[in-house]
């Protein structure tokens, strides 16, 4: 929710477009709210599961992780 209240869900889930690097002011915000997103991410685990990240660089690879680690796959939970 903290995510989605700052609009950075999409930045988390992958449906973010990446501007190109050519328009440096575009990017430059696009790299601020990613970093900001993975803040919120990295923020929000309990400590003792900070190992599962390994070295945190990109929201949504540290999103997919934690989701194959964390969230159940059975069919009762779908």
């Amino acid at each position: 929710m903290a995510l989605m209240k700052d609009s950075l869900w999409n930045l988390v889930n992958g449906t973010a477009v990446v501007p190109s690097q050519t328009e440096a002011e575009k990017y430059a915000k696009y790299v601020a709210r990613k970093h900001r997103a993975l803040a919120i991410v990295v923020l929000s685990i309990e400590p003792s599961l900070l190992y599962l990240l390994e070295d945190p660089q990109d929201p949504v690879v540290v999103w997919n992780k934690l989701a194959a680690r964390l969230q159940k796959k059975t069919w009762a939970n779908k």
